[in-house]
């Protein structure tokens, strides 16, 4: 899955398109490091995440009633196997909605 970042460096601002790998999660969602104090999702196309709701861009509030974790913590929650699903908050925009992403 690819998405678009932007980058800075001083005096000049660009984009970096980036590949994110999601070895052994089969929900669909990576989590990435975002300018806000909200951790951005990446949403893969046509997976459990996508039917769900969530879309890329979307800022990741908690995971499994977790606020605050690390994001390797937060991958690693996302990549557990099992057959619950995850109970993902999230905020798009100025609304906040909650999800229930079952594993595939």
């Amino acid at each position: 899955m690819g998405a678009e970042l932007k980058t800075a460096r001083p005096g000049r601002l660009g984009i970096a398109r980036v590949k994110v790998e999601l070895a052994g999660n089969d929900t669909g969602i990576a989590v990435v490091p975002a300018p806000s104090p909200l951790p951005k999702l990446l949403i893969a196309h046509a997976t459990a995440a996508e039917r769900a709701g969530l879309r890329s861009g979307d800022h990741l509030v908690s995971i499994l009633g977790q606020r605050n974790a690390s994001l390797s913590t937060m991958s690693k929650m996302l990549a557990a196997p099992g057959g619950n699903p995850v109970r993902i908050v999230y905020e798009r925009g100025k609304k906040r909605g909650v999800v229930q992403v079952p594993h595939e």
